[in-house]
């Protein structure tokens, strides 16, 4: 997993990630459909975390 993670500012002291995920994060390889159950919000927080590493 490495994609872009996009950082927009918020009201509040919030921020909203926005995060690239690749097909074959969120793709059943079986049926080619959106499965949610192979994404989380734990997985996400480690995509961007390792998106901002890198940069």
């Amino acid at each position: 997993m490495s994609g872009s993670c996009l950082i927009i500012p918020r009201e509040g002291d919030k921020v909203r990630f926005y995060v690239q995920l690749s097909d074959s994060d969120v793709l059943d390889p079986i049926t080619g459909r959106l499965d949610k159950n192979r994404m989380s919000p734990e997985k996400l927080l480690e995509e961007d975390i390792a998106s901002l590493q890198d940069s």
